[in-house]
């Protein structure tokens, strides 16, 4: 017999918390390998305070997006292992203005 669904547990961890504790959100895309690393305030800024797993919906590989969902974990690097990470700062959101016609 399946196992039964269970509700999350209360005070999950989520974006502001990864923030508060000095963390760096690392996503990863299983199907092509590619690595990045996030500031948790600028997906604050994009997807709103959700839960860290959550963001494994929320996100796209930007090469393909039939790569499916993404590894999301938060990550406290080392001295060392900051060194050469790059983190991808947001830059800027762009709307994008779509027509819609009707017929009078």
């Amino acid at each position: 017999m399946p196992e039964p669904y269970w509700p999350k547990r209360k005070n999950a961890f989520h974006l502001s918390d990864a923030d508060r504790n000095h963390t760096i959100i690392r996503v990863r895309c299983r199907y092509c390998k590619r690595t990045a690393y996030y500031n948790p305030v600028d997906l604050i800024v994009v997807f709103g305070d959700v839960e860290v797993d959550d963001l494994m919906v929320k996100m796209r590989c930007e090469r393909g997006r039939d790569h499916g969902r993404l590894l999301v974990e938060c990550i406290s690097p080392s001295a060392a292992d900051a060194v050469g990470m790059k983190i991808r700062r947001l830059d800027s959101i762009q709307l994008r203005r779509i027509p819609i016609w009707r017929e009078d």
